[in-house]
């Protein structure tokens, strides 16, 4: 197990380095799948606003999102702190390869985010009872203060590097899928923060011109902190239980 993670790692940091149009599309992609899940999640909050399972079904369907990125490839910012931190631990990757890694993978995200939005919004998809649902979520989001977003970060990214974990533990991909589902439900029915599905909702928004940017730094940068502090925890945890002796 602890060789597939390193292999990953290595080979995040190697195309970082060697091919950054590749690495940039790569990131954009991650970016872009994890809008689609956040696009899903909104758009079923139109539809049944009213519904008291709709937290549930949220959870239910958003495992599409990981499931894209792990099964098909993308390079994501949240599950890179787990990928990145082992192969900094095995000495595979340099911690300054890891931190490059995390930058860079934002950065794509973010831009990928951002451009599904923008098509997204240029649908004209983004109105009457889903417009009104996203402005709702958006504020939702932004209403807490900078110690619950950061919190609420901490627990998603615990979450959904338990799922990249398991990516890389199970042999099959219907084992795979089913384990990221078990941890994404929980992660949206609980309303934790994914700093990168929020920039596709925040993106939306904007263009609607129902929030600001000052809103938006309020809840991505305590949620991006708590991610990252979340996705080394695990890490840290599966490297002393598990992955230090698995030669």
């Amino acid at each position: 197990m602890r060789d597939l993670v390193e292999k990953a790692a290595l080979g995040k940091a190697n195309m970082l380095s060697n091919d950054k149009p590749a690495y940039l599309l790569n990131t954009m992609l991650g970016g872009i799948y994890i809008g689609f899940g956040m696009l899903l999640l909104v758009t079923l909050g139109g539809y049944m606003s009213a519904e008291p399972s709709l937290k549930l079904a949220q959870g239910v369907t958003f495992g599409v999102a990981l499931t894209m990125v792990l099964l098909a490839g993308a390079d994501l910012f949240t599950g890179n702190h787990f990928v990145m931190t082992i192969g900094a631990f095995s000495k595979k990757t340099t911690w300054g390869q890891a931190i490059a890694s995390w930058i860079g993978s934002y950065a794509g995200n973010l831009v990928g985010a951002v451009l599904l939005a923008g098509v997204f919004y240029a649908s004209g998809l983004a109105v009457g009872d889903l417009g009104e649902y996203i402005d709702k979520v958006v504020h939702g989001k932004t209403a807490p203060d900078t110690i619950e977003l950061f919190m609420r970060g901490i627990l998603c990214n615990v979450l959904v590097c338990i799922a990249v974990w398991g990516n890389y533990k199970l042999k099959t991909e219907i084992g795979r899928i089913a384990v990221i589902f078990c941890c994404i439900m929980p992660f949206i029915t609980m309303s934790f923060e994914h700093s990168i599905a929020n920039m596709t909702a925040f993106s939306v928004a904007y263009f609607n011109g129902v929030i600001t940017l000052g809103e938006i730094v309020h809840n991505l940068v305590p949620v991006t902190l708590g991610n990252i502090v979340g996705g080394v925890f695990v890490a840290v945890a599966y490297w002393v239980t598990v992955l230090k002796n698995d030669k």
